[in-house]
């Protein structure tokens, strides 16, 4: 599709003409229509978020960094764009988006390994305020999520334990509310499975005891009043990448792992959410060394990003899920 290696991908209508375009985290995005958009000056990093920074309510990219002490977000990206806006903040190695106070505007979580997590409040302009700093050791991206019961929270993973989830209280920021028990999880992301706006948790493990190798892909999800799980086991390394959609055209989004199985051997493993299950349906072996993958819509299509050879479309078809 493209000589251009573009990290770690996302789905997003930078455009605003109502089809999702993949955005890469290296400042390049293939929009709906196959044409590529190249963002200049970003940091060369690869886990760049696109999201509404600004109240003019036209897409921007953000950034933060484990070399700068900077959150920096380009604006209005596909229309024009204008001179990078510079928040002073703290180096982070990974973070996520979500306008967790209903004001229109997309807030940050940044977290940097080993050394706690900040809650990050967009001001409207471009620029960011310190909401809360969480007393945590992340090992991996932290996530918003939102159900319809609880409102929004933030999950934030431990290796050793598992994850930690937050709850968004309109007095007094976000309040730990409990502890989901893991072992080796060591990413996790809000899955609006059903499409009704209540958002699972899609998490990837990797643990090795010393005695065993436990590698796989789960749906977290809370189920009167406890955290409850659907596992699927992998073959080797485990995870990658993990991405959504609805692979069987049942109107329930399923899930597409990336998935190691040696150094040089990568696949897309596909998982079909039914009605009390995650199963897997289909496995498919890649040539190139992927990095990213998302699934875009309507017709379902996989497009995955690799480091040194470029990115790569394809149809998807998958069935025989139940």
């Amino acid at each position: 599709m493209s000589d251009l290696s573009l990290g770690r991908l996302r789905t997003y209508d930078i455009d605003v003409d109502g089809a999702l375009d993949v955005v890469g985290g290296r400042g390049v995005i293939l929009l709906a229509s196959l044409e590529t958009l190249e963002v200049p000056g970003v940091p060369t990093t690869n886990n760049g978020l696109a999201g509404l920074f600004n109240d003019d309510k036209l897409p921007d990219l953000v950034y933060a960094t484990s070399t700068s002490d900077q959150i920096v977000v380009f604006p209005s990206v596909a229309f024009g764009g204008g001179d990078p806006i510079v928040t002073e903040a703290v180096r982070a190695t990974s973070f996520d988006s979500h306008d967790y106070d209903g004001d229109g505007v997309d807030d940050l979580v940044t977290s940097l390994f080993g050394a706690g997590t900040e809650v990050w409040l967009a001001r409207g302009d471009g620029t960011f305020s310190l909401d809360s700093a969480l007393d945590t050791s992340p090992t991996s991206t932290p996530s918003f999520f939102e159900t319809s019961e609880q409102g929004v929270g933030l999950a934030i993973t431990n290796s050793i334990t598992g994850a930690a989830v937050y709850r968004y209280d309109d007095s007094g920021g976000f309040l730990e509310s409990e502890e989901i028990v893991a072992p080796g999880l060591f990413t996790v992301n809000g899955f609006d499975a059903r499409g009704d706006g209540d958002e699972w948790l899609v998490g990837a493990w990797w643990f090795d005891n010393g005695f065993e190798v436990s590698a796989g892909v789960g749906l977290l999800f809370k189920e009167s009043g406890e955290w409850m799980g659907l596992p699927v086991s992998l073959e080797g390394n485990g995870a990658l990448d993990l991405a959504d959609g609805d692979l069987d055209s049942d109107g329930i989004r399923d899930v597409v792992v990336l998935r190691a199985d040696g150094a040089n051997a990568v696949a897309l493993d596909f998982l079909c959410l039914g009605t009390d299950a995650l199963t897997p349906c289909g496995s498919t072996p890649l040539d190139h060394y992927p990095e990213s993958v998302v699934v875009l819509p309507a017709p379902a299509r996989i497009v995955y990003t690799t480091q040194n050879d470029g990115t790569w479309i394809g149809a998807l078809e998958v069935g025989g899920c139940i």
